[in-house]
């Protein structure tokens, strides 16, 4: 495939102007092309442009290889999870011959939404069916953001079979493809129904609590009715959130690591002004969409590095309430396809070190998480549930003064005022406040009275790692058990944990025998 990039035009062009752009390239009327990548270049506000790098496909470009099919095993493999790693690893197996069961201790994507909302609505929570547990995984609440920085040959598959479930084809070179949280749920069901066409068997309401072992090797899984699955291998796409299975693996000698992670704030804005900082004239123009940011600050600290950083923006989006625990709270944030919500959110978090918590034990960093969703919890709601959000305007948080009332946000469930300043640890307050003042030089606007924070934001990413080999995937303590995805500590969102179980169950035909 020959490759035409920075082909640059108006935000506002039309069919004809780009027709005529690929000619001056040299791309002929009668070639074959396709977009391979799409941004939106907003730096210079009077020159807002898309940029596009084109495709030219010769033949054979589209030519791809028939799955070599493998002699499925007895017993069959397990996975461990429904996000978007456990639900690549079935469906890549699948494609091979190997027909998996997947364990997911919540529901099926039409019971989780009902479960959902009514603890918006009602602050009901299932703690087993709810953001983070259930078909689709955390990803399954969230922007639908499929942007990763990983570079893979299985991206185009990922971004294949979600457009082949329902996903628009832009996702597939859009710079920021994003699906929304309405549509992934859609796209998600339609994958699990293909799955179980295809053999795979699904046990929604299903918790694993422990591992049958032999010599070694994983045997099989312990469910929770005390029952005893078999299985050829195991996949560990457990998810950031799965504390309890964490547990069952130090239990039986997985061999784990403290990882790094980052916690810190939810902040909103109205829609608006998001796009009047970065749009100026042109804010608001349907063509253009829901302004986005991303913005870092580091500095130096007498342990190293610290960073201030928007993690997961949401453009005209929503915050929500992702505890799976009720003696928590935890911020998140959503949008649905359109992006048309009257606010935009992103998390603003600061990493945190192993030098940062006490004690030297391995789930140090998961207690922690744990304490400070607990103290957020405590701070907004008095009688001790766990349905309101601890909220503070920005510039009260910044003068480190209470916050009197909060104004309308997107949530909803209740955001009720609280010194998110003295809930956080000090470092993190720290860097909120250098982060903060250092984006209102680059966002002018940025610090204003109708902008809201909400906390807490714990849940960036898995606060362990399971350890693996690099080539055979498996953990390099329990042959036949394969760690995957974010829950494992190997991926970032939606499209990496994706590719990351590709890559796993791929390790795993490895070792099967080819059918003749």
């Amino acid at each position: 495939m020959k490759r035409f990039g920075e082909i640059r035009l108006p935000f506002d062009h039309g069919r004809s102007e780009f027709e005529r752009a690929l000619a001056v390239r040299g791309i002929e009327s009668n070639s074959t092309w396709r977009i391979l990548r799409k941004s939106l270049d907003a730096r210079r506000k009077s020159r807002i442009a898309w940029v596009y790098t084109i495709g030219v496909l010769e033949p054979g470009d589209d030519d791809r290889p028939v799955p070599m099919l493998r002699i499925a095993p007895d017993p069959r493999p397990v996975i461990i999870g429904a996000g978007p790693a456990g639900l690549f690893v079935a469906l890549w197996l699948a494609d091979h011959g190997v027909k998996a069961v997947i364990l997911e201790q919540g529901d099926a994507m039409p019971e989780r939404v009902l479960k959902m909302a009514r603890f918006m609505r009602l602050g009901e929570l299932d703690e087993r069916s709810n953001l983070g547990f259930g078909a689709g995984g955390a990803g399954a609440y969230s922007d639908g953001k499929l942007l990763t920085r990983i570079r893979s040959p299985h991206i185009q598959f990922v971004m294949d079979t979600f457009v082949n479930f329902g996903a628009p084809d832009e996702i597939r070179y859009l710079a920021d493809p994003h699906l929304g949280s309405s549509r992934i749920r859609r796209i998600i069901h339609a994958m699990i129904e293909h799955l179980q066409s295809l053999g795979v068997e699904i046990r929604f309401r299903n918790r694993v609590d422990g591992f049958e072992m032999h010599r070694g090797q994983v045997s099989g899984v312990q469910t929770e009715d005390a029952s005893v699955l078999s299985a050829s291998a195991v996949f560990l796409a457990l998810g950031h959130s799965a504390r309890s299975l964490y547990r069952a693996c130090a239990d039986v000698g997985v061999e784990m690591e403290f990882k790094p992670f980052a916690a810190g704030l939810r902040l909103e804005h109205p829609v608006a002004r998001v796009d009047s900082i970065q749009f100026g004239k042109h804010a608001g123009d349907p063509r253009l969409g829901a302004a986005r940011y991303r913005l870092a600050h580091t500095w130096d600290v007498s342990e190293g590095k610290r960073v201030l950083y928007s993690f997961c923006m949401c453009p005209g989006g929503y915050v929500l309430n992702a505890t799976t625990e009720s003696s928590g709270v935890v911020s998140n944030g959503m949008s649905n396809p359109g992006r048309r919500g009257r606010f935009s959110n992103a998390a603003l978090v600061v990493n945190v070190e192993g030098r940062d918590i006490e004690g030297d034990g391995l789930f140090r960093g998961m207690t922690w998480q744990q304490n400070l969703e607990s103290d957020a919890r405590r701070a907004a709601n008095s009688g001790g549930g766990c349905h309101a959000l601890p909220g503070q305007r920005l510039v009260d948080f910044l003068a480190s003064r209470p916050s009197t009332t909060i104004e309308e946000t997107s949530c909803p469930c209740p955001v009720v005022p609280a010194r998110l300043d003295q809930i956080l640890p000090d470092f993190i307050v720290d860097g909120l406040h250098r982060g903060i003042e250092t984006f209102e030089r680059r966002m002018r606007g940025f610090i204003c009275e109708d902008a809201i924070l909400v906390g807490v934001e714990s849940r960036t990413s898995a606060p362990v790692r399971l350890v693996r080999d690099r080539e055979t995937r498996q953990s390099t303590s329990v042959e036949g058990l394969y760690p995957v995805g974010e829950g494992a500590g190997y991926a970032g969102g939606i499209t990496s944990a994706a590719v990351d179980g590709i890559a796993s169950a791929e390790a795993f035909l490895r070792t099967l025998p080819e059918k003749g």
